[in-house]
C-alpha cells in the first residue's frame, strides 16, 4: 500500500527500449492484486519510454489506484500497450479518480489516457483524461482497448489513430460482461482509416452501453463514423440506450451516423438495440450511408425510439434515421434536413428486404443534390426506395428531386414494397415535369405491381402539387387527417396530426404535429371562415392583428377584407429553433361562420351518398358532418378525389 498523502514526485525519467529490460515498466513497474496506489501526482517534468507495456505508475497491475494523477509524457518506443497509469491491467484492477494531463503514445497500437489496454473484471470508475493520445490503432481516452467496465468519465484530450479504432473513452471494446455508461467525451476523434467514435472506436462484444454524450468532432478517413460508436460490424453487441451526439460527424467513404457509423447483423439471441437516442450533430459521409441515427444496419439490428435534429448528408444512400436499412426501425424521428442525389428519405435511404419501418415519421427537408433526372432520383419523406414493410409511418416535410418522388416513398420496389397507415402532408416538388409521372403525394416510382397500399392518405390543403399517381390514395382536408381513426399506436390530440404514441410527448414531435386546421372547403389562398389551429403542450401561436384567437386553439376573422393577408406563427416553448410562420388569405367572413368557429369540435362522421356512416372519409361523395361539444352539428357536401 503506498499513499503518496497528496505529494508530487517529479523529474523520473525512464527511457529503454530494449524489449529484455525495457518492457513492464513504470514507476513502480508491477502492481500486484493487493497492491493500492493513492492520492499520488507523477509531476509534468517526469517522461518515461520502454519497448512495450508502459504506464505512468505501473506496466501491469492488478491492483487498485484511486486519486491519483499524472503529468508525465509516457510513451511505448516499439511496440504498444501505454496508459498514463498502466500499460495493461489485468482482472480485479480497479482505478478510481484517476485523472491524466500527459501526452500519451504509442509506436503501435493500444494506447489510453488511464490504461493501454485491459483483462476481463476490470473497473474504471470517474477517470479524466486531458492529455492527447496517439498510436495506429485501439487508442482511447480511458482505455486503448478494453475488456472492462468504465463509469462515469471524462475525456478532453484529443485521440489520434493513424490506422483504426479511435474512441474519446475506448477506441476498441470486446467483452460479452463489458460496459461503457455515463462517460462524456469532449475532444476531437480522429481515425486514419477506418472506426472512430465519439465514446466508442470499435465494439466487438459488449453488454450495456448507457447515457454517454459526445460534444467532439469524429471523423475517420474511410468508413464507420459515429457520434457515439464508429463501428460494430463483428458480434453484436446488447444493449446502447439514452445516448446523446452534439458532435460534427464525418466518414471520408461510407458509414457515419449520428450515433453508430456501421451496424452489423444481430442474432435472434443478441438482438442489437438502439434506443432511445438522439443525435444532434451534422452527419456526413462523402461516399454513401449516412444516417442520423446509424449509417447503416443489418438484420436483427433495431433502431427504436430515437430522434434526429442533425443535417444528414451523404452522395447516395442518406438517411434521417438510417441510410441503408436492413433491420427494423420502430418509433423513430427525424427533423433534420437530408440531402443526397439519389436514395435519400427522411426516415430511411434505402431498405433490404425483410426491412421493417414503423410508428416512425419526418419532419425534416428531404433534397435530392443531384441536377438532372439521371442524378436526382428515389426521393421519399420516409424511404427513398427499397422493399421494407411501412405500417403507421408519416411525412411533413417537402421533399425534392427529379424522378421517382414520393410523399412517403420514392421508389417502391414489386412484390416487397407494402404501406399501411399512412399520411403525408409535405409538398413533394418534382423538378423535371418530364417525368411528373414518376412523382406522387404518397410514392413516385410507377413499378408498383403486387404493391400493397392501405389506408395512405394526404392533405390536399397543405400540399401544392397533385400528381397522376395520387389516383392510389386518398386526398382529405386537413380536418380529416386530424381525426384518422387508424389504431392504436397513434397519439390524436385536438386540431393535431396523429402521432407515434412512443414519442407523442417528445417537445418536437408535439411542435410538428400542431395542425393548422381551416374549414374543409377553404385553401390557405382562400379563407372565408375561421379555424382552428392544434394547441399541444409546450407550443405556442402567436397570429396578426386581422386575426382573434381564442381558447381551445380557436381562430376568428377579425373584420377582414378580402384579399387580406393575414399571418400565423407557431412556436415550441422550450426551444427557439423551433419555429414556422403561415400566411393566409382573408375572405370576408359571414356571422355564421364565425359562430361555427367559436365552437369546439367533438368528433366528425363521414355519410356515403348510400347513407353509410363511417369514421373515415372514402373516396367521391361524403357527407361531413361535425358534432360540437356544445351539442350543436354543421354538414357539408364534400368531394373526395386525388384532385383538390
Amino acid at each position: 500500500h503506498f499513499d503518496g498523502n497528496g505529494k508530487t514526485i517529479d523529474g523520473f525519467k525512464y527511457y529503454n527500449e530494449d524489449q529484455k529490460t525495457g518492457s513492464n515498466k513504470g514507476l513502480f513497474g508491477l502492481v500486484g492484486d493487493n497492491g493500492v496506489i493513492e492520492n499520488l501526482t507523477l509531476g509534468a517534468n517526469s517522461s518515461i519510454g520502454g519497448y512495450w507495456y508502459i504506464g505512468g505508475f505501473a506496466g501491469l497491475s492488478s491492483g487498485t489506484m484511486r486519486n491519483c494523477v499524472n503529468r508525465a509524457q509516457v510513451a511505448t518506443l516499439k511496440m504498444g500497450f501505454v496508459g498514463g497509469f498502466v500499460g495493461t491491467a489485468n482482472p480485479k484492477a480497479r482505478f478510481i479518480n484517476c485523472r491524466n494531463y500527459g501526452m500519451i503514445t504509442s509506436a503501435n497500437g493500444q494506447a489510453g489516457g488511464i490504461a493501454g489496454s485491459t483483462d476481463t473484471d476490470v473497473a474504471f470508475d470517474s477517470c479524466y483524461n486531458a492529455g492527447a493520445i496517439e498510436g495506429k490503432y485501439s487508442n482511447g481516452g480511458i482505455v486503448g482497448s478494453s475488456k472492462g467496465n468504465i463509469t462515469n468519465s471524462l475525456n478532453e484530450g484529443t485521440v489520434y489513430s493513424s490506422q483504426n479504432y479511435s474512441g474519446g473513452i475506448s477506441g476498441f471494446q470486446s467483452n460479452d460482461a463489458c460496459g461503457v455508461t455515463d462517460c462524456v467525451n469532449r475532444a476531437k476523434i480522429v481515425a486514419n482509416t477506418y472506426a472512430a467514435g465519439g465514446i466508442i472506436g470499435s465494439v466487438s462484444k459488449a453488454d450495456a452501453i448507457k447515457r454517454n454524450v459526445n460534444y467532439g468532432e469524429v471523423e475517420s478517413g474511410t468508413y464507420g463514423a459515429g457520434g457515439i460508436v464508429g463501428n460494430c460490424g463483428g458480434t453484436p453487441f446488447n444493449l446502447l440506450d439514452s445516448c446523446y451526439n452534439y458532435g460534427a460527424v464525418l466518414a471520408k467513404t461510407n458509414g457515419a451516423g449520428g450515433i453508430v457509423g456501421i451496424v452489423g447483423r444481430g442474432t435472434e439471441e443478441i438482438p442489437t438495440l438502439i434506443t432511445n437516442c438522439a443525435n444532434y450533430g451534422e452527419v456526413i459521409a462523402t461516399k454513401n450511408n449516412a444516417g442520423g441515427v446509424v449509417g447503416s444496419t443489418g438484420s436483427d439490428a433495431n433502431v427504436v425510439a430515437d430522434v434526429n435534429y442533425g443535417h444528414v448528408v451523404a452522395d447516395y444512400q442518406a438517411g434521417g434515421v438510417v441510410g441503408n436499412h436492413s433491420g427494423n426501425v420502430v418509433g423513430c424521428y427525424n427533423v433534420g434536413s437530408v440531402e443526397a442525389r439519389y436514395n435519400l428519405g427522411g426516415v430511411c435511404g434505402n431498405s433490404a428486404s425483410g426491412a421493417i419501418i414503423k410508428e416512425s415519421g419526418n419532419a425534416g427537408e428531404v433534397w435530392s443534390l443531384g441536377t438532372s433526372a439521371s442524378t436526382a432520383y428515389n426521393v421519399g419523406g420516409v424511404m427513398g426506395t427499397g422493399k421494407a414493410t411501412l405500417t403507421n409511418v408519416f411525412n411533413h416535410g417537402l421533399v425534392y428531386g427529379y424522378k421517382q418522388v414520393g410523399g412517403i416513398i420514392g421508389l417502391p420496389v414489386k412484390y416487397y414494397t407494402e404501406v399501411t397507415n399512412a399520411y403525408n402532408t409535405g409538398n413533394v416538388d418534382c423538378a423535371s415535369t418530364a417525368d411528373s409521372a414518376s412523382c406522387g403525394n404518397i410514392y413516385g416510382g410507377k413499378d408498383i405491381a403486387s404493391t400493397v397500399y392501405t389506408n395512405v392518405y394526404y392533405d390536399r390543403q397543405t400540399v401544392t402539387s397533385v400528381y397522376a399517381n395520387d389516383a392510389d390514395s386518398m386526398a382529405l382536408p386537413t380536418v380529416a387527417i386530424t381525426t384518422l381513426d387508424l389504431d392504436s399506436t397513434w397519439t390524436k390530440r385536438s386540431n393535431c396530426y396523429p402521432v407515434m404514441s412512443v414519442l407523442a410527448d417528445t417537445a418536437v414531435v408535439k411542435f410538428y404535429s400542431a395542425a393548422l386546421v381551416l374549414d374543409s372547403l377553404d385553401t390557405r389562398s382562400q379563407v372565408s371562415k375561421g379555424f382552428y389551429v392544434g394547441v399541444p403542450e409546450g407550443v405556442t401561436w402567436t397570429v396578426s392583428s386581422n386575426l382573434l384567437l381564442g381558447n381551445e386553439g380557436q381562430v376568428l376573422l377579425a373584420n377582414a377584407n378580402g384579399g387580406e393577408t393575414a399571418t400565423l406563427k407557431v412556436s415550441l416553448d422550450s426551444n427557439d429553433a423551433f419555429s414556422r410562420e403561415y400566411e393566409i388569405t382573408l375572405m370576408q367572413p359571414s356571422g355564421t361562420e364565425q359562430i361555427d368557429a367559436e365552437k369546439e369540435i367533438d368528433h366528425v362522421d363521414y355519410i356515403t351518398v348510400n347513407g353509410m356512416v363511417l369514421s373515415q372519409p372514402t373516396m367521391g361523395v361524403n357527407i361531413v358532418r361535425t358534432y360540437y361539444k356544445d351539442g350543436t352539428t354543421s354538414t357539408q357536401k364534400v368531394l373526395i378525389s386525388p384532385k383538390r
